[in-house]
C-alpha cells in the first residue's frame, strides 16, 4: 500500500466538493495562523500546491516526495517540514511523525521560538560590542540569516576587538569603519589585521 499524507482539518477547506473539478477555499484567517506564517516562503507555495492536489482525493495525498514534485511541477519539496507544522498528517504506517501530530507543532514552535530568541539576544551583544552604530536593521536581518550561534558570536565578538585595533578601523576617528550589515555579510570575523601601533588606542 501507498503511504498516505491526510490535510489536516480538510473539511475547512471544502467548497463546493460535489463539483467537478471540485474547489478548495482559503480563509483571510490564514494570514494569522502562526504556523502558517512561519514556513519558508517555498513551503507555503508547496502546501497550497498540495491542497489543490488533495482536493481531488478528500485530503489525500501520496506520502512520495518525487511523485509529488512531478506532479506539482516542483523542486525541493519539503514534507517533513510541513508535517511537522501540523499541515499535513503522515499515515500511521509511513512515519513516526503520525503517533504524535498532536504534540509535534506545539515542539516545533517553541523550538523556534526559543532560538529566535537566542539570535536576538545574540544580536544585542554585538550591537553592543560593534563601533559603528549605522543601519541597525539590516545588520539585525544580516544576523539572524547567519544563524549566529554562541561559538560563532565569540568568534565575532574576538574579531570585532581586533578590528577596533587596526590602522583601517582607527584612522579618520573610525570613518573607514564598515557597516555592521556589510562586515557580516564580508564575514569580517574572518579578516586578518596587522598588529597596532604600540600604545595607541581607538576609543
Amino acid at each position: 500500500m501507498i503511504p498516505q499524507l491526510r490535510i489536516k482539518n480538510w473539511e475547512e477547506f471544502q467548497h463546493y466538493k460535489d463539483r467537478n473539478p471540485p474547489w478548495i477555499k482559503l480563509h483571510r484567517a490564514l494570514l494569522d495562523n502562526y504556523d502558517f506564517c512561519k514556513l519558508p516562503d517555498t513551503a507555503k507555495a508547496h502546501l497550497m500546491l498540495i491542497w489543490i492536489l488533495g482536493s481531488q482525493n478528500d485530503g489525500i495525498v501520496p506520502h512520495d516526495v518525487e511523485f509529488l514534485e512531478r506532479k506539482l511541477s516542483c523542486h525541493d519539496l519539503d514534507l517533513e517540514i510541513l508535517i511537522g507544522h501540523g499541515f499535513l498528517i503522515a499515515d500511521a504506517a509511513s512515519s513516526p511523525i503520525a503517533a504524535s501530530e498532536q504534540t509535534a507543532p506545539m515542539s516545533v514552535c517553541l523550538e523556534e521560538k526559543r532560538r529566535e530568541e537566542k539570535i536576538q539576544a545574540n544580536f544585542s551583544i554585538f550591537w553592543a560590542a560593534y563601533p559603528k552604530k549605522k543601519n541597525k536593521g539590516d545588520a539585525e536581518r544580516v544576523f539572524k540569516r547567519l544563524k549566529v550561534n554562541d561559538d560563532l558570536l565569540q568568534a565575532i565578538l574576538q574579531a570585532v576587538e581586533v578590528a577596533r585595533q587596526s590602522d583601517d578601523w582607527r584612522k579618520s576617528g573610525g570613518q573607514y569603519i564598515p557597516y555592521p550589515a556589510s562586515w557580516l555579510n564580508a564575514k569580517g570575523w574572518e579578516d586578518e589585521h596587522g598588529e597596532p601601533p604600540g600604545g595607541e588606542q581607538w576609543e
